[in-house]
């Protein structure tokens, strides 16, 4: 029954963040508080400890630093790749200004997406009693979530799946994940041509 009750949540959860992008973009706190209210109900049904969800600060170096090189390693070829692609990339004070105010907002943002990613979907989805599954599922809906836009669609799929694999295999810490989120998006908006991300809008603001 309990199996029943977790695929339910993530179905209906899913539903309610889909209606939210889609249908209802405009009530975006009250719409956001209902989501946030589902998931914490959850949590206090199934008596998640701080530690199942990721926000104790459990800090393993051997694989912060892991993880460290793989951010390092996409935001260079991000980087790489505005280089090449990208007319409007100046390199200058002001655009590196404006990316630190950009990840000082953006942080907390990613760290409410890593929380639902990994902190509910994740652990709900242990119902499929196979982790390599429960990461590539996790990834197929984070993915859906940023429809319909390709470029994050294609890094929403790899950044959710290596997410829910960093945190089901290396360390349940929800912080360094956001972090991480938060400067790969970050290198995406403000490397890449506009025209490829289209300033990060998913649903219907994608086609304004």
């Amino acid at each position: 029954m309990k199996k029943w009750i977790e695929i339910i949540e993530v179905k209906f959860v899913f539903l309610m963040v889909f209606m939210h992008i889609w249908l209802l973009p405009k009530i975006n706190i009250f719409f956001t508080g209902g989501i946030l209210t589902l998931i914490i109900a959850s949590w206090l049904y199934h008596k998640d400890s701080l530690d199942d969800l990721g926000l104790r600060w459990n800090f393993d170096e051997k694989y912060f630093w892991k993880l460290a090189q793989m951010v390092i390693f996409i935001i260079s070829f991000i980087f790489f790749l505005g280089l090449f692609f990208n007319e409007n990339l100046k390199l200058n004070g002001d655009l590196f200004l404006e990316i630190g105010k950009g990840l000082m907002g953006y942080v907390f943002w990613a760290l409410l997406q890593q929380i639902a990613l990994n902190g509910f979907m994740v652990n709900r989805l242990r119902v499929l009693n196979n982790p390599e599954n429960i990461c590539v599922v996790a990834g197929v809906l984070f993915m859906a979530i940023h429809a319909p836009n390709p470029v994050l669609m294609i890094a929403t799929l790899i950044g959710g799946s290596m997410s829910a694999y960093y945190f089901i295999f290396c360390n349940r810490n929800v912080y360094v994940l956001a972090l991480a989120h938060a400067l790969i998006a970050a290198s995406i908006h403000y490397f890449l041509p506009e025209a490829w991300h289209y300033g990060l809008n998913i649903g219907p603001n994608y086609f304004k």
